[in-house]
């Protein structure tokens, strides 16, 4: 099996200069940087998200059935 898999995989030709070679190639994140940007990112924009939908619903309480249009800890005078 291990034939067949080599033989359609296509041979990837060899690359005429090193990655220490490239230009500004130093100035390029590592891989735990990008990993810890991206979930970094990611734990932001879910909170923005969440606050965002908790806003929503403070919002349009008083227009749900059964809502009390006084916030909540308050009593109606």
């Amino acid at each position: 099996m291990d034939e067949t898999v080599q033989s359609v995989t296509p041979k990837l030709p060899a690359l005429p200069f090193s990655t220490q070679q490239l230009p500004f190639s130093g100035l390029l994140p590592s891989p735990n940087e990008v990993v810890a940007g991206a979930y970094d990112f990611a734990e932001a924009l879910l909170a923005s998200q969440r606050k965002f939908a908790e806003d929503v619903l403070k919002a349009t309480a008083p227009l749900l059935p059964g809502e009390s249009t006084t916030p909540a800890g308050q009593e109606a005078e």
